[in-house]
């Protein structure tokens, strides 16, 4: 990858760096500004344009690298979304096949080969994974359940 390709790839993350520069020139230029004052009156412009300037610009390229940042993670979410979704329309695809072809296995997976692949189905997905009300245990659901947990003694 050339430069002006890298470049045109982290537009964001250039304009950054470009920022924050700029925002330390204006700090120094500030502060070399205010070095050569004696009197509060003759140092405070050099404070209102060169210091807070310097702040805002630094602001600024901080912001734009944070967006830059998230950026980069909203595209990782995006192909992880894709894969995902190919993923269960592969896993559909295969239920279907399998309605037509093949016996489903007690299991509620397909046979395929030597390995089962357990596809939900859509009534599995709206159920807790223990049963409505119910704990791993099956004794009830919640602390309420547990004899250390009651207030009657």
């Amino acid at each position: 990858m050339d430069l002006r390709s890298w470049l045109r790839a982290q537009w964001d993350r250039v304009a950054a760096i470009g920022l924050s520069l700029a925002g330390l020139v204006a700090l120094v230029l500030g502060w070399y500004g205010v070095s050569g004052e004696k009197l509060p009156a003759g140092q405070i412009p050099y404070v209102v344009s060169g210091g807070l300037a310097g702040v805002v610009l630094i602001g600024l390229g901080a912001t734009a690298w944070l967006s830059a940042d998230l950026r980069d993670e909203w595209r990782k979410l995006d192909r992880l979304e894709t894969v995902g979704l190919e993923l269960l329309e592969q896993a559909h695809a295969a239920e279907r096949q399998s309605d037509q072809h093949t016996a489903v296995g007690s299991a509620g997976g397909l046979n395929a080969g030597s390995a089962i692949i357990a596809v939900p189905n859509a009534n599995d997905l709206n159920e807790p994974p223990h049963g409505r009300g119910q704990t791993r245990a099956g004794t009830g659901s919640g602390l309420a359940s547990r004899p250390e947990a009651s207030r009657d003694g």
